[in-house]
This record gives structure tokens, C-alpha cells and sequence, in this order.
């Protein structure tokens, strides 16, 4: 196995967390809220998995589920389901963000730039951060730059 294969695993895991963590519980029509799951490790995710074909990615860019709740209420009223909550698969994953000067130091407000970045690397950075390090400014490569070094499609 590869350097470079290793690290696309990892980020596949990553990623693999944010799709599948929840895969195995669908939601019935009975269901008012989300239905509640046990979290899954990407540890636990089997490296030889079945090979997906395409993977669709939203991510609710400042959506928590305070959002969340706030428009269901709005749209649905508080008994009502919107689309995602009958998503079969939906999961949430925490950014942390350090200090540009002091690399070790967390910060606890996140931004657009940096979350994604983290979402796309894997790698931890600090505010204002579109695929670079904290600190040192060092390029970062993204799971979309693997997957088409790999010969995959992206877009």
C-alpha cells in the first residue's frame, strides 16, 4: 500500500463517516423528529466496504440543528418532517479551529473557510484558511485533488 493510498483512505474514512454513520437507520413514516443513532468511529468502518459508484455531498454550510429545528418549526410546524429528516443517511461533524499565530492554540469560532477546508483535507487550520496550514501556510491537498489524481470524476 502506498503513501498516497493511505492518506486517500483516510480521508475516504473521513468522509465515509459524514455519509454512513447513519446509513442503517431510516427513518418511518411515523417519525416526527430525527430518528436518534449510536455514533460509528471511522475505525469501525471496514476498509473493504462495498465500492460506491457516486457520492453526493451536502454540506449546510452554519447549519446545526438549531437551524435545523427552526425550519422545520417555521415550515412544517413542530409535529412536521422536512426532506432531510428523511434523508437515509445524515450525520455532523465537529470543526475545530486553532490560532493562525500560535498553531497549538484552539479557537472557538469556526469560519466557512477553515471548516471546509478541514472537511477537504483532513487536516486542522485556522481561520480564513482555504487549503492551507495554520501558521505556515504550507498548500494542503484536498480529497477532491486525490480522487482525481486517483482517475476518479469530480466536480
Amino acid at each position: 500500500m502506498t503513501k498516497f493510498f493511505a492518506k486517500e483512505v483516510t480521508l475516504a474514512a473521513f468522509l465515509g463517516m459524514a455519509l454512513i454513520s447513519l446509513s442503517s437507520h431510516l427513518a418511518s413514516a411515523e417519525t416526527v423528529l430525527p430518528v436518534p443513532v449510536e455514533p460509528v468511529l471511522v475505525s469501525e468502518i471496514p476498509l473493504d466496504a462495498p465500492t460506491v459508484k457516486n457520492v453526493i455531498l451536502i454540506i449546510g454550510d452554519g447549519m446545526d440543528d438549531h437551524q435545523i429545528t427552526i425550519a422545520r418549526n417555521y415550515l412544517k410546524g413542530t409535529n412536521g418532517q422536512l426532506t432531510l429528516d428523511k434523508m437515509d443517511s445524515r450525520s455532523i461533524a465537529q470543526i475545530l479551529t486553532v490560532s493562525n499565530i500560535a498553531p497549538g492554540v484552539p479557537v472557538y469560532v469556526a469560519d466557512s473557510a477553515n471548516s471546509a477546508t478541514s472537511m477537504a483535507t483532513g487536516t486542522i487550520t485556522s481561520r480564513g484558511r482555504i487549503s492551507t496550514s495554520a501558521g505556515e501556510d504550507a498548500d494542503l491537498t484536498t480529497i477532491v485533488e486525490l480522487a482525481s489524481a486517483a482517475g476518479m470524476k469530480t466536480g
